[in-house]
């Protein structure tokens, strides 16, 4: 079983999926645009289409999953949306390469940190770590920022890996 590693068979796929992507779209920035309506309130449906064409060659291996999860298999998709996060957002962290996608549209990129320290400050109360919790705490920091709430992705996570504090 696998939880944070991959093969290296795991990289010759992902590789290969991204060349099929590449190849159809002509980058994967066009595969998002393609995917994502005005009316859309967030990202999930481009991230759906993202997540199924990384997984056009199926994994020769179940890790490749935990590397490209299945949006449709209850994950909270941390990675896809982690990728999404750099960019769209541009700041010392972020690379912000697509403007064309509002801020308010990606989703926060839900770790076990994340999750944690979300429901331990009440932000949150859903117990399912998966995209619905991802996609209702992005909602809940909406009314700190409507125009940026995946701004608040670093702090929150650090405040959960500091074990000094019991919240």
């Amino acid at each position: 079983m696998y939880y944070r590693f991959n093969a290296p068979e795991d990289m010759i796929d992902l590789f290969k999926n991204i060349n099929a992507v590449l190849k159809k779209f002509g980058s994967l920035k066009e595969l998002i645009l393609g995917s994502v309506s005005q009316d859309d309130l967030n990202i999930t449906n481009a991230l759906s289409k993202f997540g199924k064409e990384l997984h056009k060659f199926p994994g020769r291996r179940n890790s490749y999953n935990f590397l490209i999860p299945n949006v449709e298999m209850r994950s909270a998709c941390k990675r896809l949306n982690l990728y999404l996060r750099w960019m769209v957002r541009e700041d010392e962290i972020d690379l912000g390469c697509w403007r064309e996608i509002g801020k308010d549209k990606i989703v926060m990129p839900v770790d076990t940190h994340i999750y944690r320290i979300s429901r331990q400050l009440g932000l949150i109360e859903r117990r399912s770590c998966d995209l619905t919790f991802a996609t209702e705490l992005t909602d809940r920091l909406k009314d700190f920022d409507a125009e940026d709430p995946v701004k608040y992705d670093f702090a929150l996570c650090h405040i959960g890996i500091d074990k000094t504090h019991d919240y």
